[in-house]
């Protein structure tokens, strides 16, 4: 390959490079973010954590539990599992 072949592969791989570059950022810029992603990262003050589990074996609530209990967590009665009469 003679020197203009060189800069010719050279420069089409330059063009490849920058229209690949240019598509990544031109999607990124399109894309857009919505305020909710700025409070995503938001300090807020301590408060309480209500923590919901649903299953549809009672033996996997079961296991929750304590795994709750042991982070610090209060527990309420079960509510009764539909179809059942309660």
């Amino acid at each position: 390959m003679g020197r203009a072949g060189g800069l010719s592969a050279l420069g089409l791989g330059g063009l490849a490079l920058g229209v690949y570059v240019g598509t990544l950022v031109g999607a990124a810029r399109n894309a857009g973010f919505s305020d909710a992603w700025e409070l995503t990262f938001a300090d807020v003050p301590a408060a309480p954590v209500v923590v919901e589990v649903r299953a549809v074996s009672p033996r996997t609530v079961r296991t929750a539990r304590p795994v709750l209990r042991s982070l610090g967590g209060e527990t309420v009665p079960a509510a009764t599992p539909p179809g059942t009469s309660g």
